[in-house]
């Protein structure tokens, strides 16, 4: 063979390699889509919640759970863990052997939530993308791929109604579980979110210093009639604790609501409004239970949960 011909025939083979890498892409392209770098969204919901935005770090969109998504709020200057929050979010910080935010994201997840909204400080934001990226440590309970978190930026801190409204447009038409990213819960709320149909569902737990919380108030069938924040004389010990089910009518019920005589957005307020029109249902938190806002309550909930896994490796 001569050079003419081994040249035709080299040419002749890099373009069938070429064809069959073209045909390769084409069927990724068709099977696969990929979110668009990063993406910012203004949200400003009835012109009384301030303004934020929400990010969404590269990753594969696949087939998430429906009508159930997740917004766990990490934000707040954390005041009573100085000096360590002068380092880094309190979500962050260790509970004996995971950073505090995975507890939320965890509860999440195990209940059957694929998509996930941090909201936070726009400070934080490296930090939180250094930990937990765009969630590819979490595998989803629906399927053999990683769940998805987004983040959204509360600028201005001002109660969890507000931070709530930061992912409205995240929301979209579905239902939300809200969780405070600072608090620990054992329980499972698997069937809770499976079973949800709408209105609002709150968790109670019996506490010895309700005057923390929102306190819920019932009457004699056990039908929660008014939830109070924070009452300097409490009435019940029944504490609301930081997890709520939501469905999309939430975003509605917040229109004209005012600040409280702390100056922020309550989530009690938007509560109450289910309460009003008879679609707020409540369970009760059988398991342990922690606000880890405070040195004393942080290292109470790491000490439970190394004994828990001191426990599980000694069974193992």
């Amino acid at each position: 063979m001569n050079g003419i011909t081994k040249s035709a025939a080299n040419i002749e083979k890099s373009q069938g390699v070429a064809k069959k890498h073209r045909e390769h892409y084409v069927r990724l392209a068709e099977n696969r889509q990929i979110i668009r770098s990063i993406m910012a969204i203004r949200c400003s919901l009835y012109g009384f919640l301030g303004k934020g935005i929400f990010l969404f770090p590269f990753c594969r969109i696949f087939r998430y759970s429906a009508h159930m998504k997740g917004v766990i709020l990490a934000g707040g200057n954390a005041t009573r863990l100085y000096p360590l929050t002068k380092i880094t979010n309190k979500h962050l910080l260790p509970l004996y052997n995971k950073p505090v935010i995975f507890h939320a994201v965890e509860k999440l997840v195990n209940a059957g939530i694929d998509r996930i909204m941090i909201v936070l400080s726009p400070q934080y934001l490296d930090d939180f993308v250094s930990v937990l990226g765009s969630g590819q440590a979490f595998k989803s309970k629906n399927g053999d791929h990683q769940i998805q978190i987004v983040y959204g930026i509360h600028n201005e801190p001002g109660g969890i109604a507000q931070g709530l409204c930061i992912a409205h447009d995240f929301v979209g038409d579905d239902s939300v579980v809200l969780h405070l990213g600072d608090n620990i819960i054992e329980d499972d709320i698997t069937e809770q979110v499976r079973n949800f149909t709408g209105g609002a569902k709150v968790f109670l737990k019996e506490v010895r210093d309700p005057e923390r919380f929102g306190v819920a108030i019932l009457d004699e069938n056990n039908r929660v009639v008014e939830i109070i924040e924070k009452p300097k004389t409490p009435v019940s010990n029944l504490a609301v604790v930081g997890v709520y089910i939501y469905d999309n009518t939430v975003f509605a019920k917040m229109k004209g609501q005012p600040k409280s005589d702390r100056g922020e957005y309550e989530i009690t307020w938007v509560n109450n409004r289910y309460i009003d029109e008879g679609s707020l249902d409540v369970g009760r938190i059988e398991g342990a239970w922690f606000d880890v806002g405070t040195f004393d309550s942080l290292l109470t909930a790491s000490n439970y949960m190394k004994k828990k896994e001191d426990m599980k490796q000694a069974q193992s």
